[in-house]
């Protein structure tokens, strides 16, 4: 009885433990990506922050470049808008993270009219929070 008593005990235990929290810089140059596989296996909640996006197009640093990505699951208003390219923020976009096993997503750019826009490079700093 004991012994079953002090079984019980140490799984709840074990089954209340916290995992730490890890905060991951994450960057990518490519329009499909690949998120780290203890990111979205991770079983605290998940958060994406958006730190900058840059952008060249013909050469240029464009302002009215409009950068979208299918990691924001949750209110993808105006084609899952995210922010405009080469404007630093005074506040990051920070999206929680709901999906367990989905790992390659996609980021696209916009004119404001909504034509589709290829840059000649680009850059997306991400800082992933599990």
């Amino acid at each position: 009885m004991k012994k079953m008593l002090m079984n019980n005990i140490k799984n709840v235990a074990t089954n209340n433990v916290k995992q730490p929290i890890t905060k991951r810089y994450f960057h990518t140059q490519s329009t499909e990506f690949t998120l780290p596989l203890e990111f979205v296996s991770s079983r605290n909640k998940k958060y994406i922050v958006i730190q900058y996006v840059g952008a060249i197009v013909k050469d240029f640093l464009v302002g009215d470049l409009m950068v979208h990505s299918d990691i924001v699951q949750l209110d993808a208003y105006c084609d899952s808008f995210i922010m405009l390219a080469n404007k630093r923020q005074t506040k990051y976009r920070k999206y929680e993270f709901f999906s367990s096993n989905k790992r390659d997503y996609k980021i696209w750019f916009t004119d404001l009219y909504g034509n589709s826009i290829i840059p000649s490079a680009f850059i997306m700093s991400c800082l992933l929070i599990y």
